[in-house]
């Protein structure tokens, strides 16, 4: 695939994955008034694409630019959800703000997670694929599920491919698990991290025994 294919196939990703939390945003404040609702589909679509857009800025401007960018979002959202709350008896709910700014979180961790599979892959071979999928399955598992399903399409081997989606879901499962144990108390990890450790150590065995 050429590089402003490449870009394109992020960028698309990124606003696809805006328009879903968009679509699933609206289906939530179906019932509310149209002046009570933060933002649309359409607007975290483009969220989504902005997050994205900055992901693939970074190599070219460094980190700086995504950090003004999301504070800028962040300042945008904030004055759309004051000005709304002023203007309504109701609250408009702050989960709609916070949505918003995950969506650019979510589409630049997409785009990034992506990139970085195509860099690794060039500079470090299969390994560093799958360390990407480790260090990725720490926030996100949807990110590298796409990155890798897409480039097992081109040129990376089905068995890595598939490995790495799985080391990715396990990791996070395991990531889960520690949240709900340190939140949650001992009798909450008892009930969720050891059924997240099994299903972890089940899948990572299962995909073992399949590919190598």
């Amino acid at each position: 695939m050429h590089d402003d294919q490449q870009t394109f196939y992020y960028l698309g990703a990124a606003l696809a994955l805006g328009l879903l939390i968009g679509l699933e945003r609206d289906w939530k404040s179906r019932k509310e008034a149209e002046g009570q609702r933060v933002a649309g589909v359409r607007t975290y679509g483009l969220i989504g694409l902005l997050g994205g857009s900055a992901a693939l800025l970074v190599e070219e401007t460094g980190p700086l630019l995504m950090g003004l960018m999301f504070l800028g979002l962040a300042g945008a959202l904030t004055a759309v959800y004051v000005v709304n709350l002023g203007d309504d008896e109701e609250d408009v709910g702050i989960t709609s703000l916070v949505a918003g700014l995950l969506t650019f979180v979510f589409g630049a961790l997409l785009a990034l997670v992506m990139f970085l599979g195509k860099a690794l892959q060039a500079w470090l071979g299969e390994a560093g694929v799958l360390m990407l999928a480790t260090a990725s399955g720490v926030a996100d598992v949807d990110a590298i599920t796409l990155s890798l399903a897409r480039m097992s399409q081109d040129d990376l081997a089905v068995r890595i491919a598939t490995t790495g989606i799985v080391i990715a879901a396990a990791v996070n499962s395991l990531v889960k698990g520690g949240m709900a144990t340190v939140i949650g108390g001992r009798e909450v990890g008892v009930r969720v991290g050891v059924l997240l450790l099994l299903s972890a150590i089940a899948g990572l065995s299962v995909i073992w025994l399949l590919n190598w």
